[in-house]
């Protein structure tokens, strides 16, 4: 019946054109029949596609879609919808409604590792993307997912008619100058200023534990106490250990300290052990200043705080590690990157090249400070052959 429904609104020719199932698709979309079922179907009139990429470069292509207007500010959370076992039909939804609502459909809405959602989730979401794209046109929606054995996965099956090539991945430094641009802070009163480059996030690195990473951070809390005129306790630490990561706890921990005012730094402090699991939290707090709940609650990054994220990490991990996903997302923002001994010799020596990165050789305070001086006396005395027996 409904075949012949569209026949009757096709030219013969048209008709005739229409031999394969794919066809037959197309112009249930392009007629927007009202009241009509096809089951298995989706009829989605501008979905801007269906992409899949290898895990590292997930991040990256949500990135290169805003990139291509810079002048735009960063997504949010209520554009870029990043799931998890955990996100819920109702989630999925909302980011259905808000894309086909968008006025001018000037914005780009972005559901991020869609193969991550449950079969019962994704059965829903469908309907509920079918229910409200019919008879729009001209919104803007990526569905991104990751390639690989998650290609399989249910949505990702249903919609593969859609799927498409976005080759757009740009080098690391256009990337890191994109977030620089956007997280470069001019407001006098923003705790951004005690940073180096004045960027409101902020990553600390090493490849070892016990490189100074904690102390640099302690020194920036007091720096920002004497550029806001205050003896109050200017930052929190929230430490990330695992072994599951999600939003809720840390959410709850914002909320229960942040009682009254926002603090003006939050520091996370991520254990190595689960480093290769917060890609996505960090791509939330830092990209799109936020983070949501499985109830639903939502905390928003004052303009004016300053992120740190402290956390060790290889410089070259295994490509084919879940960690890479984790690396190759941290590269992207504002690093200083904290020397071993070993490693700071050969800085110092220029026996290595450099490759750009900011690094930190040793805290001012620590190496001044009587107990170092008096071991680097000692060894200063011992490579001029000096007689030890009497040193003091």
């Amino acid at each position: 019946l409904l075949k012949r429904e569209i026949h009757a609104n096709l030219s013969p020719r048209d008709s005739d054109e229409m031999d394969n199932d794919f066809d037959l698709l197309r112009h249930c979309t392009e007629l927007k029949i009202n009241n009509s079922q096809v089951e298995d179907t989706v009829t989605i009139a501008e979905l801007g596609g269906i992409l899949s990429y290898i895990p590292k470069n997930v991040l990256k292509t949500v990135l290169s879609l805003y990139m291509e207007d810079s002048t735009k500010p960063l997504p949010t959370l209520e554009e870029v919808l990043v799931c998890n076992e955990k996100t819920s039909e109702e989630e999925v939804t909302l980011l259905w409604r808000r894309a086909v609502g968008d006025p001018g459909f000037g914005r780009i809405f972005c559901l991020v590792h869609a193969e991550k959602l449950a079969y019962k989730v994704c059965e829903d979401v469908l309907k509920s993307l079918d229910k409200h794209t019919q008879g729009k046109q001209g919104y803007r929606l990526i569905i991104i997912c990751c390639e690989g054995p998650y290609e399989r996965s249910h949505i990702v099956s249903k919609l593969h008619l859609y799927h498409q090539q976005y080759m757009s991945v740009y080098s690391e430094t256009k990337y890191a100058d994109y977030l620089m641009q956007h997280f470069k802070q001019q407001d006098m009163m923003s705790a951004a200023n005690v940073d180096c480059d004045k960027s409101c996030v902020r990553l600390v690195t090493s490849e070892r534990p016990g490189m100074g990473k904690s102390l640099f951070v302690k020194r920036m809390a007091r720096k920002l106490s004497g550029h806001l005129n205050t003896n109050k306790l200017c930052h929190i630490t929230i430490p990330i250990f695992g072994p599951d990561v999600f939003p809720d706890k840390i959410i709850q921990f914002l909320c229960n300290a942040e009682t009254k005012v926002p603090y003006p730094m939050i520091h996370f402090d991520i254990a190595p052990k689960v480093t290769w699991k917060v890609d996505t939290l960090l791509f939330s707090l830092l990209i799109l200043k936020g983070l949501c709940d499985s109830q639903g609650n939502v905390w928003r990054c004052h303009a004016s705080q300053l992120i740190v994220v402290e956390v060790t990490l290889p410089l070259c991990p295994d490509a084919q590690s879940l960690e890479m996903c984790t690396h190759s997302f941290l590269k992207l923002l504002p690093n200083i990157h904290f020397l071993n001994p070993i490693d700071a010799v050969k800085f110092l020596s220029k026996k290595e090249n450099d490759d750009g990165l900011n690094r930190h050789l040793m805290d001012e305070k620590k190496l001044f400070s009587p107990t170092f001086q008096m071991v680097y006396r000692y060894l200063d005395e011992y490579d001029k052959n000096t007689d030890l027996d009497s040193f003091t």
